[in-house]
């Protein structure tokens, strides 16, 4: 019972918050389910916490995270993503004694991709729909939608289900697949990943596809030979067919598409973009360097952003118009972020928790492990990510944290062969 608990958990925080009844939404379902399990394994059946590996990571993390308290002049947003901090604790906490085997494993990879499949249909669905998102807002929380219809109205297309982040896992999935039936279903997500990547006209998530795509090719480059070379010929014809379909189309509907971006064929708007992330980040780093060691605090940079830039007005929707502000004049850029909310204590042991990784990571990516290697380029897929974007908190962490548990388990020895 507790583990099929664990699993409803996991599947609720790959998913937008969904509404659900007695004012509730599936993320903070999310965290009631956590709270029980916490409870009945560590207070009831009296389990240990073990002291090493990730939890040791985690740790410095709470500890830099928390500490930034000491500078905050807003409080409630200080509590606000403190909260979230002891969420991504408590899951990671839960994750890391539950997720012991590879069978357990072979249940979380699973459910990314269920949960990968869901979300690029209902992504797809709003894309050639958009009127069926006034439908949605009955089911999932308008903080989402609100952001998906501001960006819809620039021409662009947001979704933060991490689709790109994911996308080694589901084309390891597609190679070692044996049944054709299910070797399709993953080639569809893996298209409509990478086309809702391509149509959104958003440089850093084309820039993140690119990544995950290219780099799980190159790992798994004698995997394609495998492939019965009839099969080969009709998937690669196939997508040949529906990437050329696809260039059209977005031409067709707006115009250019994310290369015209990339190359800066619009130079007021895409040198722009580019000027004002720079300001952006330049300002966080000035307000960082004021308070060097612990930062302003967890949600504080809003607060301490000069007026003329929190006069900046956009084009908001719905009822979360000052949190859709804050966010956008967040620096994109992890790094940034960390050091001017936690200072260079939080940024140094963040920075010191990737190093380790890396030096763990590269003696990895030498093993026969190919679902290792998957879960290795997700990972930095999603600091590439976050180098491009303001993370939301409660749901970059959670998958920060379950795909270094997921890369621990395979780490054991006693761990040989691939699901």
């Amino acid at each position: 019972m507790t583990l099929i608990l664990f699993y409803l958990s996991f599947f609720l925080i790959r998913l937008p918050p969904l509404i659900l009844p007695f004012n509730l939404s599936s993320h903070i379902l999310f965290r009631l389910i956590n709270f029980i399990i916490l409870i009945k394994l560590f207070f009831l059946n009296k389990k240990t916490i073990k002291f090493k590996g990730i939890i040791i990571f985690l740790l410095l993390f709470f500890v830099s995270q928390s500490l930034s308290v000491i500078n905050v002049i807003n409080f409630n947003t200080y509590l606000y993503f403190f909260e979230r901090l002891v969420t991504v604790c408590l899951f990671t906490l839960v994750s890391h004694s539950l997720i012991n085997n590879q069978k357990k494993t072979d249940v979380i990879i699973k459910l990314i991709n269920i949960t990968a499949i869901i979300n690029v249909i209902l992504e797809l669905t709003m894309f050639f729909s958009p009127q069926f998102v006034n439908f949605l807002y009955k089911f999932i929380h308008p903080s989402v939608l609100d952001i998906f219809v501001f960006n819809v109205n620039r021409g662009r297309l947001y979704f933060e289900s991490y689709g790109e982040v994911f996308l080694p896992i589901i084309l390891y999935l597609f190679f070692k697949e044996k049944l054709l039936f299910k070797k399709i279903i993953y080639w569809l997500v893996v298209l409509g990943i990478i086309l809702l990547a391509f149509w959104s006209n958003y440089r850093d998530r084309f820039v993140v596809v690119c990544f995950s795509l290219f780099t799980t090719l190159m790992i798994f480059r004698k995997d394609i030979f495998k492939i019965k070379i009839k099969q080969n010929v009709i998937f690669l014809f196939a997508t040949v067919l529906i990437f050329i379909g696809g260039f059209f189309y977005i031409y067709q509907t707006r115009g250019y598409s994310v290369i015209d971006r990339l190359l800066l064929q619009d130079k007021e708007e895409d040198i722009s973009s580019l000027v004002s992330r720079g300001i952006l980040i330049n300002e966080a780093v000035s307000i960082g360097r004021q308070f060097p060691l612990l930062g302003v605090g967890i949600g504080n940079h809003y607060d301490h952003l000069p007026s003329f830039m929190k006069n900046q007005r956009y084009r908001m929707i719905g009822q979360n118009r000052n949190f859709l502000d804050a966010t956008l004049l967040y620096p994109h850029n992890l790094f940034v972020q960390i050091f001017v909310e936690t200072g260079l204590l939080g940024l140094l042991f963040f920075l010191f928790i990737l190093g380790v990784f890396i030096k763990k990571d590269f003696k990895i990516l030498k093993s026969k492990n190919d679902l290792y290697k998957a879960l290795i380029v997700s990972f930095w897929a999603l600091i590439l990510y976050a180098m491009f974007n303001p993370r939301t908190y409660l749901t970059f962490y959670t998958n920060f944290f379950v795909l270094r548990v997921l890369i621990e388990i395979f780490g054991n020895q006693s761990i040989r062969e691939t699901i």
